[in-house]
């Protein structure tokens, strides 16, 4: 897929592909973890505020999640990728992580990334991560649907 019709054959890049809508579209469809939907662990009404850098959950239903075998909590955090397509650098904010066992009983919350230092293209991804407690410690789960990635939106 040719999404840089300025630079010559070779010399293309990604920052004249990112100003394209088909660059756009194509960065938003990818799929980081296929095997973990991460958006099937927010069963609720989403909202994601770019200028705030906020992810917003109503209506959530912890009841309603299956887990995968063995974990008894998720992890879902917001991290904002700012990227500078033409300088090719890149700055990561992130939320503090909100901790969710199937008896949660909150029905709104949200996560708040910092500001960057770095003034640049805006990607929100939502992260989800599994634990198992194993003697009051929190255990990474294993496996491709224990731990996910997904863009919410391509921002300013």
């Amino acid at each position: 897929m040719d999404l840089d019709a300025v630079s010559a054959r070779g010399h293309r890049n990604v920052y004249e592909g990112m100003r394209t809508l088909g660059g756009l579209r194509l960065l938003a469809s990818f799929d980081f973890t296929p095997s973990c939907d991460v958006a099937s662990y927010v069963p609720g009404t989403t909202d994601y505020a770019a200028n705030t850098r906020t992810f917003t959950v109503t209506d959530f239903d912890a009841s309603i999640l299956s887990f995968p075998t063995g974990a008894t909590n998720m992890a879902l955090t917001l991290g904002v990728l700012h990227f500078d397509f033409e300088l090719n650098v890149y700055e990561l904010t992130q939320s503090i992580p909100n901790y969710i066992t199937t008896s949660f009983t909150d029905h709104t919350f949200s996560l708040q990334a910092p500001a960057p230092s770095l003034p640049s293209k805006a990607v929100p991804l939502l992260g989800v991560k599994f634990y198992q407690e194993v003697g009051g410690q929190f255990v990474v789960m294993r496996g491709k649907k224990a731990v996910g990635l997904e863009i919410i939106s391509i921002g300013g």
